[in-house]
């Protein structure tokens, strides 16, 4: 059985670029737009990996980690966190958000998927 990624981010040529690296690779991949979307579609049809990006309208990223690490069965979720954002206070409140690894854009290629791949071992 192949992994399953999903990737929340509200820019669609972003969306785009990972699935194409992470099928590439073999993954299966899921897309939403925002934290809203994707907290519905995860409910339903959960996945191995979470990547976000902190900055979406509607549901920030974080405000959606912290959403799904409330609901039963989440709680161990791994999360990729991709933010544009230098500041360490992001970077601080992911990881309080129960975030597993924060990326910063542009994330290259080998760096997303030896992290993705990271998270799959444990």
């Amino acid at each position: 059985m192949t992994a399953k990624i999903m990737i929340v981010d509200d820019e669609m040529m972003i969306r785009k670029y990972y699935v194409m690296l992470l099928e590439s690779k073999g993954y299966t991949t899921l897309e939403a737009a925002n934290g809203y979307e994707a907290l519905e579609k995860i409910l339903i049809d959960p996945c191995d990996v979470l990547m976000v990006d902190i900055n979406m309208p509607k549901m920030d990223g974080l405000t959606m980690v912290k959403e799904i690490r409330s609901r039963d069965g989440f709680h161990h979720l791994p999360v990729i966190m991709i933010s544009a954002e230098e500041g360490d206070a992001d970077k601080d409140s992911a990881f309080e958000h129960g975030v597993s690894i924060y990326l910063q854009k542009p994330v290259k290629a080998d760096l997303l998927l030896q992290s993705v791949a990271q998270l799959l071992i444990k």
